[in-house]
């Protein structure tokens, strides 16, 4: 599967750009999105729209499945908790950026104008101490909710029926037949 991993490099001048755009974009469509925490350590919906230059960009929090759900981004001004996963992906993603992956081809963009997945990890660049982008590392192509396509493909062909896949990712499930009136 191409999308199992992936990662791309995202030079820190493009991200504070992005940034700019998307945390005043982000204002009007999702303000519950952006956070600011409090001195007691409490998260809340804040209108930031400049952080300043990002010294540093981290995953703050991950969601049971491992996928990112706070993304901690700290400025030479303030500092902006993301906490939704699409937002994340989006805020960190781009049209035209390039995913080196395990296609042919071995880099694709993604479907869209947002990070494949939420299933990744930052790692800084550092030039001569000096932070200027980050390598990201993910694997998938989703949301990391539900029923996996590719899992659900390998399933059925080593001869799971669907039963047996529909209760394997929904345990609490019966399936039923249901006759029309």
């Amino acid at each position: 599967y191409a999308w199992y991993r992936w990662r791309c490099t995202i030079k820190l001048e493009e991200m504070n750009d992005y940034l700019r755009q998307r945390l005043e974009a982000l204002e009007d469509s999702d303000a519950e999105a952006v956070c600011s925490m409090d001195e007691n350590g409490v998260l809340a919906p804040a209108k930031i729209t400049d952080i300043g230059e990002i010294q540093s960009i981290e995953v703050a929090e991950r969601g049971a499945g491992g996928i990112v759900s706070l993304l901690k981004i700290e400025g030479t001004k303030d500092t902006v908790y993301i906490n939704k996963e699409i937002v994340i992906r989006k805020l960190l993603g781009a049209p035209s950026r390039l995913y080196q992956n395990m296609s042919e081809e071995g880099q694709q963009i993604s479907e869209g104008d947002h990070l494949p997945s939420a299933f990744f990890c930052l790692e800084g660049i550092w030039e001569e101490e000096e932070l200027v982008g980050y390598e990201v590392y993910g694997g998938g192509n989703g949301h990391g909710i539900g029923m996996p396509q590719n899992g659900v493909d390998a399933m059925a062909k080593t001869g799971k029926t669907y039963e047996e896949i529909l209760k394997f990712f929904y345990p609490a499930v019966s399936v039923e037949t249901v006759y029309g009136q």
